[in-house]
């Protein structure tokens, strides 16, 4: 899942390559741009028939994408659709809170990489639904496995802040972010 949700910038290593989340080439699972998109788009919909996207109306200009589920269509985080908000900071009027006169300034093309972003978010999104029965799996495992008290976790080692000093991350003094190893075989 992490290796997803970072586009494979992290947990890289056999059958999940460094920054590429796409399926194997010429797998049919694997979300493409059927055509391309030439103006900016305002509306996006999606044909369930053809598990297509399209993003803008009409035979010209519109983009189409698929093949997309009716699953990856409907994911939400938060109570937010994934791909509706994505594409909300995209359109040719886009949403989102207005604060400054700088907020109505935006392109007036679509940008070519929005069109490699957006499949790549299609595929992970693809990939994450694919994952969701072991997810499950792994959480039922969780749940019917033994409950630690506070007095073992502390006997193993474990410390508990006390202080706000004690709640801030600690980073290593090599440098870098933090890392840590889980454990869940």
């Amino acid at each position: 899942m992490i290796w997803l949700q970072t586009y494979g910038e992290t947990y890289v290593g056999p059958g999940r390559p460094k920054g590429n989340v796409r399926y194997p080439q010429r797998d049919p699972r694997q979300p493409l741009s059927r055509t391309p998109i030439t103006t900016m788009p305002e509306v996006m919909t999606y044909d369930e028939a053809r598990a297509v996207v399209a993003l803008g109306t009409g035979t010209a200009g519109a983009g189409e994408f698929g093949p997309v589920t009716p699953e990856v269509w409907a994911y939400a985080v938060g109570g937010k659709n994934v791909l509706k908000s994505w594409f909300n900071y995209r359109k040719k009027v886009p949403g989102g809170k207005k604060t400054s006169p700088l907020d109505y300034i935006h392109v007036d093309t679509w940008d070519p990489d929005w069109t490699t972003e957006f499949i790549d978010l299609l595929t992970a999104l693809s990939r994450l639904i694919e994952l969701e029965p072991a997810q499950a799996d792994l959480l039922a495992r969780v749940v019917a496995g033994p409950v630690h008290t506070i007095e073992e976790l502390r006997e193993a080692g474990v410390r508990w802040p006390t202080t706000p000093a004690d709640r801030k991350p600690r980073y290593p003094l090599t440098g870098g972010a933090a890392q840590t190893t889980l454990d869940l075989g």
